[in-house]
């Protein structure tokens, strides 16, 4: 078990310092290769709770369709609001919007999308949280939202762990100005 995580944190650590070296200038090369990691990060949380949970065969059946629904549900408002940005040509830097850039109207309407997006988005849990509910035995939600919480802090870390290596290299190749004496 504990071989396999450190495997996943390996390729997330390799995944995430990818992530940070792209460019805004390639936004398809940098679209496919975002769609592409989190299609792997995704499959390797997916391993990740198969590892861990141990369901048996009714319960696993149950728990996977409700958790792949979700999983669809989710992407599917995400990409509303990605058709939203693209649709009212709001330009993104490293898939973050500075509303300061865009006027008055487009600005509201960025906003209130962004807002639906996050009530559908809370929707969904609580809808997806009743689903399992359903499905699987009280010990083991509480263990699924335990091992979804303790992924995600270790994608942070890692990712975080990337960003600093990268700042570390690049001060390490910036030249030093000597002082001058008097």
């Amino acid at each position: 078990m504990k071989k396999i995580i450190l495997l996943s944190l390996l390729l997330v650590g390799a995944l995430c310092s990818g992530w940070s070296q792209e460019t805004t200038n390639n936004n398809n090369n940098n679209n496919a290769s975002h769609s592409r990691d989190w299609q792997k990060i995704a499959a390797m949380k997916k391993q990740y709770f198969q590892d861990s949970l141990k369901l048996d065969n009714k319960t696993a059946k149950d728990f996977w369709k409700a958790y792949d629904e979700n999983c669809q549900q989710e992407k599917s408002i995400h990409e509303k609001f990605k058709a939203f940005k693209e649709k009212n040509n709001i330009k993104t830097n490293q898939g973050r919007v500075n509303v300061k850039k865009l006027d008055e109207k487009t600005a509201v309407a960025f906003m209130e999308a962004k807002k639906k997006m996050n009530a559908d988005l809370t929707n969904l849990e609580l809808t997806y949280f009743k689903k399992l509910k359903e499905v699987l035995p009280d010990d083991k939600l509480l263990e699924y939202y335990r091992l979804d919480k303790s992924f995600m802090k270790q994608m942070v870390a890692e990712k975080q762990k990337a960003g600093q290596k990268k700042k570390a290299k690049t001060k390490k190749m910036e030249p030093v100005q000597s002082q001058k004496r008097r």
